[in-house]
């Protein structure tokens, strides 16, 4: 079945009904019943009947924010799904605008949690706090949230990891879980302050070492942020850049550093893409200027949104501009 909330945490039911067969199938069979939702829309009744008969397998959980209908009085209705705990392998919330968000939302002891998403639907939650100590968690994705760490940082099973950089971002306890995860394979870094604040945040940073990291992303306001951003990261086997921003006032220089840096920073860097305000003519402009970062023989798929793919191969050792190549 499909793990996907809208498509399957009814499917028990609707399969029970088609015929008997069916209803005996579905009743007996505990992979049917690992989709557990926790939304105030539909109620909480069928907690209990979803968790008996889920057996011993692991369950996904699914937690549905909306604006002032989530508070503490609601976990006594959950506490089938919150004593199941050490049975949850993946939390998926999904958020609306301008809801709130419980301090404790997930629970701090859940030996076989692999995953957590959260899905804001619009700038409803300022911050979230994780407690980084799963054992087994391999993936967080907080894209478009402030990712509040709460006590000491043990994870060190992680491969992919979103999450968006605020003013009050602790920077030390984020290097920290960076360092500690050299399985890493997959970073993408939101933020909407202004470059100079990054900087001041990252000023004195370590260099962290991500010895597996083939993909790297970057989502903001302007350009400017990044540079301080991939300074300190260590990664020579990023393959793929993503740079995403909607600001006006970047401009053709601001892709010419970025790209330059990236080039010489990522060695094996080969395939570039970039969302947001971007023009073809700037970046046959900018990968022109940038030939001389690039070994002869090198080639880079750059990929603009909304225009598809390009490749530049690098210039020779005479220095002759790149060569364009649509695909």
């Amino acid at each position: 079945m499909a793990s996907d909330y809208l498509t399957n945490h009814r499917s028990p039911t609707r399969l029970m009904a088609v015929c008997r067969q069916f209803y005996q199938m579905v009743v007996t069979t505990p992979g049917c019943w690992t989709t557990v939702v926790l939304d105030p829309k539909i109620g909480y009744k069928h907690l209990p009947q979803y968790v008996e008969r889920s057996g011993t397998q692991p369950i996904s959980v699914w937690l549905f924010i909306y604006p002032f209908r989530w508070d503490g009085t609601s976990w006594p209705s959950c506490w089938p799904v919150v004593n199941a705990q050490r049975r949850w392998r993946s939390v998926f919330i999904c958020t609306s605008p301008h809801a709130g968000y419980p301090h404790d939302l997930i629970p701090p002891t859940l030996p076989l949690l692999e995953e957590i998403h959260v899905r804001d639907q619009g700038a409803g939650i300022s911050a979230m706090s994780v407690r980084p100590d799963y054992p087994k968690l391999r993936v967080l994705r907080a894209g478009g949230v402030n990712l509040v760490l709460d006590g000491t940082v043990t994870t060190t099973t992680l491969e992919e990891l979103e999450f968006t950089l605020g003013p009050s971002t602790s920077i030390d306890r984020i290097s920290s879980l960076l360092r500690l995860n050299p399985e890493l394979r997959r970073l993408q870094i939101e933020t909407s302050i202004q470059p100079s604040v990054v900087e001041a945040l990252w000023m004195g940073v370590e260099e962290v070492v991500l010895p597996r990291l083939t993909s790297i992303s970057f989502v903001c306001q302007s350009l400017g942020p990044v540079e301080a951003l991939v300074y300190v990261l260590h990664a020579p086997k990023v393959s793929s850049a993503t740079f995403t921003h909607y600001a006006l006032e970047s401009s053709v220089e601001d892709y010419f550093n970025i790209l330059r840096f990236s080039i010489k920073r990522f060695p094996e860097l080969d395939r570039i893409a970039f969302n947001g305000l971007i023009t073809l003519e700037w970046v046959r402009s900018i990968m022109d200027e940038l030939s001389p970062c690039l070994q002869e023989g090198r080639t880079i798929t750059v990929t603009l949104e909304n225009m598809g793919d390009f490749t530049v191969q690098g210039s020779n050792s005479e220095g002759e501009p790149s060569q364009w190549v649509e695909v």
